[in-house]
């Protein structure tokens, strides 16, 4: 009797645990098919042009929420400093430009959203990656993550290849300064080492070469405060992205 009792109040447990997660998201571009967590949407686009991707973002609770949606771009076609794919996002009547990386959005209960992902492509067509996070501002652990993939399924890593091997960034986290390694078959100058926060900003950015074989490059990351920070490395036309924690 006690065993039943107990599995009973786990299913119960685990219902409410599902019943809990209030926000819906599903693929307009897909029949409206509902977006599961760490979905991979593939899409195609034309040199010059702007692709549209929308999805609905639905209040499934019954207490009003606040909607965040965050936006990183992982990997941006890149032909030129001058010239690359821009991507954009507007949340109902609302469009943010490429500087805008978070918004968020209030429903009501049953209430939706449109979520408008649209990437202006550069002079040529290229792999660009976009990621989304949408999360209930109230409870971050009431989360939906999605990810945009332009022209290609290719992964991050396979896509930059400049670089023979990009190390995780270490230690991570980090109290104090980190480092990342990179290891390339021949020199190269002026390659950029961007640190953005977790709301898009630049934090800080700088310029070094690198020579052929294993580089360790130095971050500057001993006066960031607490969060979590991506570090974009950029040369020509490929780059590479890598996560850090800084903790203190």
């Amino acid at each position: 009797m006690k065993k039943i009792y107990f599995l009973s109040f786990a299913l119960f447990s685990l219902y409410a645990a599902v019943k809990a997660q209030g926000i819906e998201i599903k693929d307009q571009y897909n029949s409206n098919v509902v977006v599961t967590n760490n979905t991979i949407v593939n899409r195609t686009t034309t040199a010059g042009t702007q692709t549209a991707h929308n999805f609905e973002i639905k209040n499934i609770s019954n207490s009003t929420q606040t909607v965040v949606v965050k936006k990183f771009n992982d990997v941006i076609n890149t032909v030129s400093s001058s010239d690359m794919a821009s991507s954009t996002f507007c949340t109902g009547t609302t469009c943010y430009p490429p500087s805008t990386f978070s918004a968020t959005v209030v429903l009501a209960p049953n209430a939706t959203s449109i979520l408008a992902a649209d990437l202006d492509e550069a002079s040529v067509v290229g792999v660009s990656q976009i990621s989304y996070k949408v999360y209930n501002a109230s409870n971050t652990t009431d989360e939906l993550n999605f990810t945009i993939k332009y022209n290609g399924t290719v992964s991050v890593k396979n896509i930059a290849s400049v670089f023979a091997s990009v190390s995780e960034v270490y230690p991570n986290p980090s109290s104090s300064k980190s480092f990342i390694s990179v290891s390339v078959n021949k020199n190269y100058s002026g390659v950029d080492v961007i640190v953005i926060n977790s709301l898009g900003s630049v934090i800080s950015t700088k310029l070094t070469d690198l020579e052929a074989g294993k580089n360790v490059i130095s971050l500057d990351s001993e006066n960031l405060p607490t969060g979590l920070y991506f570090i974009t490395i950029n040369q020509g036309n490929q780059r590479i992205t890598k996560k850090l924690t800084i903790s203190k």
